[in-house]
């Protein structure tokens, strides 16, 4: 197992310390949180750049990767939305929910597809430009209302919209991709 798995792996292993940091009573907690969900990105960002560059692509990357991705993505809107929900519920924690549902729905889809799509061809297809850029974006929203909970909310509304559209995007173009790749292996 190379460098690249290894560091999904890790990412794996950030997910559960990212709440426990968060929502503990250390000082500067939501900082820390940060710096742990930072982390992880960058690890995704190596791990990704050292499996292009030196060829390192393997099947088990393939699911370790996203499934690392998905898992503190998940973890870190939910906890988000969480933070941000106040009694009774405004429109920014309403549209934080939101946003973790279309979350929990597109992923689902996802996985599924990736499951029919291993057993049909043995593989799945690697992520994407869209697929990279609406985790970014989700990166930056999510970063963005974790240091400054204070932020007003149409700020915050555009943030988890964007990230959130773009999320919807990916799934489109996964899917167009799933129909290829299965329409030139005949098994469509």
């Amino acid at each position: 197992m190379g460098l690249p798995n290894w560091l999904s792996l890790f990412r794996l292993c950030l997910v559960p310390v990212f709440p426990l940091v968060l929502f503990s009573s250390l000082p500067g907690a939501r900082y820390l949180a940060v710096g742990v969900y930072l982390l992880a990105a960058l690890t995704d960002i190596i791990d990704g750049y050292v499996a292009r560059k030196y060829n390192m692509i393997t099947r088990l990357g393939r699911i370790l990767d996203p499934l690392a991705d998905k898992a503190m993505s998940a973890t870190v809107l939910v906890c988000v939305a969480w933070m941000w929900t106040d009694s009774p519920p405004d429109p920014v924690s309403w549209w934080l929910w939101g946003a973790v549902a279309v979350y929990f729905i597109k992923e689902g889809l996802m996985g599924i597809g990736a499951i029919v799509m291993y057993r049909k061809v043995s593989d799945v297809n690697p992520s994407s430009f869209p697929g990279k850029f609406s985790v970014t974006l989700f990166v930056v929203a999510c970063t963005v209302l974790l240091l400054f909970p204070g932020l007003s909310g149409g700020w915050a509304l555009m943030l988890i919209g964007l990230a959130t559209a773009s999320s919807v995007y990916a799934l489109f173009h996964y899917l167009l991709a799933y129909i290829r790749s299965t329409k030139r292996q005949g098994t469509y």
